[in-house]
Formats: structure tokens, C-alpha cells, sequence
């Protein structure tokens, strides 16, 4: 985001820079879907969904049944496209910066909307807290630990460790387990894992 022309007030105050500075920090934060965004969905269910898993079934859950839930929750699919672009970043050297970005601002959002969302889990919406959960831990292994950045997005995170504490949160999710088992997320649990023995343990 550029900076904000500064002009100093008679006192020494930059009251209009910091004024311009508030107005395009909110004009920033209201824009949630971009141009790009296609891009990256796209990029998502050809690459970076396939990169997941090996087998073909979890394969298919993270290609379709993902995407088909996030159309319906924001939070999931600020996920996704967080995903996507900091895939994409790794993948397009010559356009880091520009994807690195856009993956921050969309985790950013993501994690906000699923710190509200997780305080009311519901029949409705545990499908998609569970896969944003799940992308959060895939994120938390692919994205760069550096944070040099001069404007971190509103809402932004200081360090991995936050991210690490916000899915501690997702054991809010326990009564729903059984039926994750069943949903069509239910791929992504493993056939040999008996998730009557997860519950007992968590």
C-alpha cells in the first residue's frame, strides 16, 4: 500500500498523513476479493489441491469438495487462497513479492473471520472450520517465516506461533468429529484412524 503524503500541522502533529493513512488502511481492508483472486482459485484446483495428499480420494476432497464448501463461507475460502498464493509464490520467483502479499492479506482475513466464526460452531459451519483448520496447519508449514514487510494487512499476525494457538481453538470442534467422519471432508481422515480413540484422547 503506498504511503500516505505526509503534511505536518503548525504543532509538529501529522494530523492529515495520519488521517490519509486511517482512510486507505480501511479502503484496503474492505476490499477482500481482488482481480487476482481468480487466478488463485484457479491455480488451487489444478496444483496446489493435487500437492496435498497422494492418495487419489484425498486427492479429490481437497480438489472439489473444498472449493464446493468455501462458495458458501468466506473463511474457507480466504483459506484456499491464501493457500494458492503463497504456492504460487514459491512456484512464480519473479512475482513473490506481489503473491506473498496477496497470501498474507488473505490469511489475514481468513483467521479473523474464523475467530468469529469458531465461537459459534454449529451443524452448518463445522464442515468449513474444519477445512480452514486444515489449511491453516498446511500454511503454517509453507509460508515463509520472515516478516519483513513495511504494511502488514489489518488484522495481520505477529508470529507462527499465533497460528499455532488459534488452532488450538478448533477443539471446539470435538462434538462434530463423528460427523467430519461422514461429511465429504471424510476422506481426509484416514480409514485406519479410528476417530472414536481421537476423541478420547483429546
Amino acid at each position: 500500500m503506498p504511503a500516505a503524503r505526509r503534511i505536518a500541522s503548525p504543532g509538529g502533529e501529522d494530523a492529515y498523513g495520519s488521517f490519509h493513512a486511517r482512510l486507505a488502511e480501511a479502503a484496503f481492508a474492505s476490499q477482500e476479493w481482488s482481480m487476482q483472486d481468480p487466478e488463485l482459485m484457479h491455480h488451487y484446483t489444478l496444483h496446489t489441491s493435487q500437492s496435498l495428499a497422494r492418495r487419489q480420494e484425498m486427492q479429490d476432497t481437497w480438489q472439489a469438495a473444498l472449493p464446493h464448501i468455501a462458495y458458501s463461507y468466506e473463511v474457507l475460502m480466504h483459506g484456499i487462497l491464501a493457500l494458492a498464493a503463497v504456492h504460487l509464490a514459491y512456484l512464480k520467483p519473479e512475482r513473490y513479492s506481489r503473491y506473498l502479499t496477496s497470501s498474507r492479506f488473505h490469511i489475514a482475513l481468513g483467521v479473523r473471520s474464523f475467530r468469529r466464526t469458531l465461537l459459534v460452531p454449529s451443524a452448518d459451519n463445522y464442515c468449513a472450520l474444519f477445512g480452514f483448520s486444515s489449511l491453516l496447519m498446511v500454511y503454517i508449514f509453507a509460508a515463509p517465516v520472515d516478516s519483513e514487510r513495511a504494511d502488514p494487512p489489518p488484522g495481520a499476525l505477529d508470529t507462527i506461533l499465533d497460528l499455532f494457538k488459534i488452532c488450538r481453538g478448533t477443539l471446539v470442534l470435538k462434538p462434530y468429529l463423528p460427523l467430519l467422519a461422514k461429511s465429504p471432508l471424510g476422506p481426509l481422515f484416514r480409514h485406519e484412524f479410528d476417530i472414536s480413540s481421537y476423541q478420547n484422547i483429546v
